[in-house]
C-alpha cells in the first residue's frame, strides 16, 4: 500500500462469519435452506456479506457452519473467489460463542473479526480494530436503532467501555444495540472460553472483568433478517449499507483545523479533539449521499516528528470519535522541499480520491481552512469552501476570496453543499 493513501488502516485481515443459524422464524420463507442463503434483492445474503468483506480489505474468512453446511459450501461455487474461504463445521449446536471458538482455532493471525451472517450494519473495521487495541481483549461494534425492544441494549461508560447488556424489555424505545460485529484477540478468546456451547455476549463479554471490553458506537442503518417482517424490508437497507447507489458526490476534507483542533504537528492519538460542528457536518454530508474522505499534508513524518504508524493511529482515533463517518484517509508524508505530486496544493490525492469513489471531480467539494486546501480544489476543478475554523478565520478577515464560499464550520459548510446539490 502506498504511504500516500491510507484507506481504512487496520491490522486484522481475517473474519469468522457465523452462518450456522437454523432460521426457525423464517421457515415459511426459506424452507430447508440455511438462513444465510436467503435471497435479499435477488442475491443470497451470504454473498452480499462476502462481497462487502472483500471490499473492506478482509483477506480470509472462516465460515462457522452448522445447519445446511453442505448447501452453503456448494453455493460458494457460484460466488466469484475474491478472498480465501475456509469452513468450520460444528457437529452439534455450540451457540454463537462455541461456534466462534471452534472457527477461531483456524485463525492464523493474532486477532480476528467476528460477524453474524444474519444482520448488517455499516462496517467500521479500522475503528473496531483501534478499539480492540485499546481493550487488549475484545471490542463490540454498536448500532443505534429507533426500537431496541427486540434486541436489548448495551450499556457503556464515557470511555466507551462495556458495562453490560440490558435484557429485552418489550417496550419500544431507541437505543444502542450490539451490531453483531466484534474484534477479538485470538489467544485471549481461546484461553478464557469453554470447549462447548456458550453465548459470546452473555458468557464471554458480559463475564469479562469490568470495563475490559471496548465498544464502538457507529451511526448508520442496521437490520437483521431473523424475522419475516425484517426480511421483507431488508433489501433497501442492504443496498444502502453494503452496496448502495453511486454516491451523489464526494466531500474532500482537510484534517487539522477543519475536523480536529489545529495543533503543532499532531502526533499522538490522545491529543485529537474534534472541532464543534464537525461531526454534525460530516453526518449531514453523508445523509446527502456524499462519500466523505480526508486529504492531509503530514510533513511531520518526513521531519522525523512522528511515524506513518502514528498517523494511522491518529486516524483510527478520529474514526472512533466520529463513529466511523470517514470513508478514507489520503496522506502526503513528504517534506515541502521534496516537490512530490501528492502534497497540497497539488491535486493528485483529490483526483485519486474521486477516481476511487467513482465520482467526477466536478461533483467533488473541497472543504478546508487553509489557502493550500482551496488551491488544491481549484487546481482539480472541484467546488471549494473555506471554513473559519483553524486558520480560516484569519484568511477570511484578510479578505481572502479564492474559495467559492466561506462557512463558519463543517456544519454550515454541509448546508451550503445541500443548497447546490438541490
Amino acid at each position: 500500500m502506498s504511504p500516500e493513501n491510507f484507506r481504512g488502516p487496520f491490522r486484522t485481515r481475517e473474519a469468522v462469519l457465523l452462518a450456522g443459524g437454523l432460521g426457525t422464524r423464517l421457515r415459511a420463507v426459506i424452507g430447508s435452506r440455511p438462513k444465510a442463503l436467503v435471497e435479499v434483492g435477488g442475491r443470497p445474503f451470504l454473498f452480499r456479506l462476502l462481497d462487502a468483506l472483500a471490499a473492506h480489505g478482509i483477506e480470509r474468512v472462516i465460515l462457522a457452519l452448522g445447519h445446511g453446511a453442505d448447501q452453503i459450501r456448494s453455493s460458494l461455487e457460484r460466488w466469484p473467489a475474491r478472498l480465501e474461504i475456509e469452513a468450520s463445521v460444528e457437529s452439534r449446536p455450540l451457540g454463537t460463542g462455541g461456534a466462534m471458538r471452534l472457527a477461531a482455532g483456524t485463525v492464523r493471525g493474532a486477532s480476528f473479526f467476528g460477524l453474524n451472517a444474519d444482520s448488517v450494519a455499516r462496517f467500521d473495521f479500522p475503528g473496531l480494530d483501534a478499539a480492540l487495541t485499546r481493550s487488549g481483549l475484545a471490542a463490540i461494534q454498536l448500532a443505534h436503532v429507533p426500537d431496541a425492544a427486540r434486541f436489548g441494549t448495551v450499556a457503556f461508560d464515557a470511555d466507551h467501555l462495556l458495562l453490560g447488556f440490558r435484557e429485552k424489555t418489550g417496550n419500544p424505545a431507541p437505543g444502542w444495540i450490539s451490531a453483531g460485529v466484534y474484534a477479538l484477540e485470538r489467544e485471549a478468546f481461546l484461553a478464557h472460553t469453554p470447549d462447548g456451547p456458550f453465548s459470546i455476549e452473555q458468557d464471554y463479554f458480559a463475564k469479562a472483568a469490568p470495563r475490559s471490553i471496548a465498544v464502538l458506537p457507529v451511526e448508520g442503518e442496521f437490520i437483521d433478517i431473523g424475522t419475516e417482517e425484517s426480511l421483507a424490508r431488508s433489501a433497501g437497507v442492504v443496498e444502502r449499507v453494503l452496496g448502495g447507489p453511486r454516491p451523489r458526490g464526494l466531500a474532500v476534507l482537510d484534517r487539522d483545523g477543519t475536523i480536529v483542533v489545529e495543533r503543532n504537528y499532531l502526533g499522538r492519538p490522545e491529543e485529537v479533539e474534534i472541532l464543534p460542528g464537525a461531526a454534525e457536518g460530516i453526518r449531514r454530508m453523508r445523509e446527502l449521499g456524499l462519500r466523505v474522505v480526508v486529504v492531509t499534508n503530514q510533513s511531520g513524518v518526513a521531519r522525523g516528528y512522528f511515524t506513518l504508524d502514528d498517523v494511522q493511529r491518529i486516524h483510527a482515533r478520529i474514526q472512533e470519535l466520529l463513529g466511523g463517518l470517514i470513508d478514507a484517509f489520503y496522506v502526503c508524508p513528504h517534506h515541502p522541499d521534496d516537490d512530490c505530486a501528492c502534497r497540497k496544493p497539488k491535486s493528485e490525492l483529490l483526483v485519486r480520491a474521486c477516481a476511487e469513489a467513482g465520482v467526477e471531480v466536478s461533483r467533488a467539494v473541497l472543504i478546508g481552512d487553509k489557502a493550500c486546501d482551496v488551491e488544491m480544489g481549484r487546481n482539480a476543478g472541484a467546488r471549494t469552501i473555506l471554513v473559519r475554523t483553524g486558520y480560516g478565520a484569519d484568511l477570511a478577515a484578510q479578505g481572502y476570496d479564492a474559495a467559492d464560499e466561506i462557512a463558519d464550520d463543517l456544519s454550515e459548510a454541509a448546508e451550503r453543499v445541500a443548497c447546490y446539490l438541490g
